[in-house]
């Protein structure tokens, strides 16, 4: 009753005039490989209406700010990827990590904590704010056990290995050859396993119009019933659905008793 009443308390109070799609706030949870178009659906979810998006590499990147004690500590770990200015240099921390499974553990271990109390106070104030559907948008969102706190989750794939590599070499010209791009895109589990775990599978081996059309086709109209399953589900959905069979019953009794 107070998290349903509370988005609309503050309604009443002007924190948010966006028309409300759900009583209660809803998490998203939306993940997929390295070079595998999650970027793409991301932006594209930003842009519908009740949606907003939290985008953990945007959270993971604020954290490290020069100077910052995340840094310190990535520094204390892998002192070559930090200047004596405090200033991290990702491209050598990620030649570092990518190939080798026991710094890649070392430095999620580092960040962990950091990032989750980030990300909580990123959700409570979404939640604060009146949101009604709150996308994570996490690489790591099954490794992490992000998934645990999402109503949804959505994977974007794509048809092979061989396509991911392709694609994250052709949108790092002359910094990653072949090698380092593999060691990436074997760093996070396998896209196979990921798509088992989702509740929606996008497909994007074709091109961005392709997913363009897939996503309005397809992803959305499965928002949409989710949403509007989310609103029944939620106190005033629930009460409005009582109301309406109360209705309904009551017109069809004098309709029969008419007849």
């Amino acid at each position: 009753l107070v998290l349903t009443a509370w988005p609309a308390w503050q309604r009443r109070r002007g924190v948010t005039r966006r028309k409300r799609l759900v009583g209660v706030m809803k998490i998203v949870g939306l993940t997929g490989g390295i070079a595998s178009g999650k970027s793409t659906v991301s932006r594209w979810l930003a842009a519908q209406d009740g949606v907003e998006v939290v985008d953990l590499d945007v959270l993971v990147r604020r954290l490290q700010t020069p100077g910052s004690v995340v840094v310190r500590r990535i520094k204390r770990a892998f002192p070559g990827c930090v200047s004596p200015e405090g200033v991290l240099d990702r491209e050598a921390l990620g030649a570092e990590v990518f190939g080798d499974a026991a710094k890649r553990k070392t430095l999620n271990a580092l960040l962990r904590w950091p990032i989750q109390l980030t990300l909580l106070g990123c959700v409570a104030k979404h939640w604060r704010r009146g949101t009604d559907v709150l996308v994570l948008d996490a690489p790591l969102l099954f490794e992490t056990n992000l998934d645990a706190v999402c109503a949804l989750t959505v994977v974007v794939s794509v048809e092979s290995k061989d396509l991911q590599v392709q694609r994250l070499l052709e949108r790092r010209p002359g910094t990653l050859d072949v090698k380092a791009a593999l060691d990436r895109v074997d760093s996070q589990m396998p896209l196979v396993e990921k798509a088992r775990r989702a509740d929606i599978v996008i497909d994007n081996s074709k091109s961005i119009a392709d997913l363009e059309v897939h996503l309005d086709d397809f992803l959305l109209p499965r928002l949409r019933r989710r949403i509007l399953l989310w609103r029944l589900n939620s106190l005033p959905g629930s009460l409005a659905l009582a109301a309406a069979l109360f209705v309904g019953k009551t017109i069809l009794s004098i309709i029969l008793r008419s007849a």
